[in-house]
Formats: structure tokens, sequence, C-alpha cells
């Protein structure tokens, strides 16, 4: 799935224990990645997991498109309120780089990928 007009972001939450992933709005940037779909159930259990009711994550509607340009209404997870930037540890950003080569994203995404990801961690 592409979302137009973000980056990715680090940011802390209101709870300065938690941080991670959020949107960066970026007028002329996309964004690549999987689409899940969860039971009513499963998304109740990661909302939980990630603070939803605390404050730390909430939902954000986005409208992405699949593959073949198809227009997509979805839901995606960002940091309300942040507290301010987050460097994130090589072992929060692993499994980022690893979904963004094991789904064969597009590479001047996963390059500029990488660089904001360097840009967090300096």
């Amino acid at each position: 799935m592409r979302l137009d007009g973000y980056e990715i972001g680090f940011a802390t939450c209101a709870d300065p224990s938690q941080a991670g992933c959020t949107l960066d709005a970026a007028p002329n940037a996309a964004m690549w990645g999987v689409q899940y779909e969860l039971s009513d159930d499963d998304m109740a259990k990661l909302d939980n997991a990630a603070g939803v009711q605390k404050g730390n994550w909430a939902h954000q509607p986005v409208a992405v498109r699949d593959g073949a340009g198809n227009h997509v209404e979805t839901t995606t997870f960002i940091i309300p309120d942040a507290s301010g930037p987050h460097r994130p540890p090589e072992s929060y950003v692993a499994p980022i780089y690893k979904g963004a080569a094991d789904f064969d994203l597009p590479a001047d995404y996963v390059a500029r990928l990488r660089q904001l990801i360097h840009q967090a961690q300096s």
C-alpha cells in the first residue's frame, strides 16, 4: 500500500517512557507498507498494547492505494501530542528494514526510509 503526503517520523508519546513511529506530513512524499486486516478483538488487543486509552497512540483514518492503484480507506496509528523527538534504537528499526526487504518495497522509498531513520538516530 502507498500513503501519499507523509513520511515516517519518530516521536516520544505523552508518557515519556513510550516512543515509536508516527506520521510526519510531507506534501510531496509517500510511504509504502503493508495493510493488515484485524478482527475487532485483535484491534482491541493492539489498542491496549499500544496504550491508545492512555493517549500514547491514536487511530488516524487514511486513504491508501494498492498495487493496482485502487483507493482504500483504512486506519493507522499516530502519536498524538508528541512530547519530543525519539532516537529509535537499532532493535526498533531492524524490523522496519526487514519488512521493507521482505515485501520488496520500491528501492527509492527504502533509500529515503534509511535516510530518515539515520537522521532520527543522529
